[in-house]
Formats: C-alpha cells, sequence, structure tokens
C-alpha cells in the first residue's frame, strides 16, 4: 500500500494552518471596526431618533396653509435621506445620507462639500488621517476593491498626515497594533 508522499502532508498543513490563520485575522479587525465604530454608532441612532421626531413634528404642526407652501422644505429633507434597514442585529430603521448611483455623497460637489458648516455628525468625527494609519496597506486594498472606502479617502489621508501631532500619530500606531498584530 503506497501513502501519499510526505511534501503532500506538509503542503496541507502549511496550507490550513495559513487558512486558520487568514481567517481569525479577520475576525480581529472585524471586531476592531466594531469597536471603533461603536461610539459612532450611538450618536448616529439618536440623531435617527431626533430626525424621525422632527420630520413627525414638522409634518404635524404646519398648518393646512403652510402644508401646501412648505411642504417642499419636508420632502427635499425626506428627499436626501433615504430609511434602510440597519445591518446590525437589532434591524431597526435608519436615516443616511442619500447616494448618486456612482456611490458618492449627493452634497459631494466640484469643490468638496456643499454642507460643510452643517455636516453631519458622521462627517464631522471622521478623521481620514487616522483611518489611513491604522489600517495596514492590504486592508485598504481590500476595502476599496470591495467598495467599502474610496481611494480617494486614503490619498487624502495620506496627503494629511503631516498635520497629525506626535501623539496622535502615537495613538494610531498602539490601535495599528491592538488590531493589527
Amino acid at each position: 500500500m503506497t501513502g501519499l508522499p510526505i511534501w503532500f502532508w506538509v503542503t496541507a498543513a502549511v496550507l490550513s494552518f495559513w487558512a486558520l490563520g487568514a481567517y481569525n485575522r479577520l475576525v480581529r479587525l472585524r471586531a476592531g471596526i466594531k469597536q471603533c465604530f461603536a461610539s459612532v454608532e450611538v450618536h448616529i441612532r439618536q440623531r435617527d431618533v431626533l430626525l424621525a421626531q422632527w420630520l413627525t413634528d414638522c409634518v404635524g404642526t404646519l398648518g393646512a396653509d403652510a402644508q401646501s407652501t412648505q411642504a417642499h422644505s419636508v420632502n427635499a429633507l425626506r428627499g436626501a435621506c433615504v430609511q434602510v434597514m440597519a445591518a446590525g442585529e437589532s434591524g431597526t430603521p435608519g436615516f443616511y445620507l442619500a447616494r448618486t448611483p456612482s456611490g458618492a455623497c449627493v452634497y459631494l460637489g466640484a469643490l468638496g462639500c456643499t454642507i460643510y458648516d452643517r455636516r453631519p455628525l458622521l462627517c464631522r468625527s471622521f478623521d481620514c488621517r487616522t483611518h489611513y494609519l491604522i489600517l495596514p496597506r492590504q486592508d485598504r486594498d481590500n476595502l476599496v476593491r470591495h467598495g467599502l472606502s474610496s481611494r480617494a479617502v486614503f490619498n487624502a489621508g495620506r496627503a494629511r498626515l503631516k498635520t497629525l501631532s506626535p501623539v496622535e500619530r502615537e495613538d494610531c500606531r498602539k490601535q495599528s497594533e491592538e488590531f493589527f498584530s
């Protein structure tokens, strides 16, 4: 009875350990991303509740005449927001900024954000510099390849790295080591 050569078993073992390591890395990456965005999710959910309440109040408090003249404002606001089911465990509805068919924000103009002074909390709290520093190159490339991020975001982060303080750089280095080592 002839068995399989030893090199076959060695190759199979190496491939198995590599696959297990890759899977564990993806699990750590997912946990790290969830942890990074946990506080942002709380703010988004609070904003969603306030926005839904505000829309209800606006429609409810407008008189018959005011509704006919000011309804376009409420409809414009509703048109700018898209109600979708959240991907989280709760499955609660949430409001998110609408996107163009190309995937860009509807408020993105030729010269940048057209509502910069009134931008949402998520836009205010996102820092492309730390996003660039924390994620390893392979993960940045994967996010772009799968359409979860834009190469322009990473390029903007890299271009603005000089504006980070040494303390902020050290914090990014520690987070990167914590999530990706």
